[in-house]
């Protein structure tokens, strides 16, 4: 699929700055640019439903659960004697 993109042209210059200073065509960086951020947004979007459905099976921990752990955690390491290097 081919479709015009209108680039303001703010980004257009700094996309040509870009571009030259990495020695690559402003549409390959804008092709590029375009993938990274579609491919983050699939991931968010995976991750977001992930965790709706942890939620929904009651797979999650309170913060006050896991405040209590991480100090339990830390108050048992802290007994333990350091090892010396």
């Amino acid at each position: 699929m081919s479709a015009p993109l209108a680039v303001p042209k703010a980004l257009q210059k700094q996309l040509e700055k870009i571009a030259a200073a990495s020695r690559r065509k402003p549409q390959a960086l804008l092709k590029t640019a375009i993938q990274n951020q579609l491919d983050y947004a699939k991931c968010a979007m995976r991750e977001i439903k992930t965790g709706l459905a942890e939620i929904s099976h009651d797979k999650i921990v309170s913060h006050q659960d896991m405040k209590r752990a991480l100090e339990k955690a830390g108050a048992e390491r802290a007994k333990k004697p350091s090892k010396a290097a």
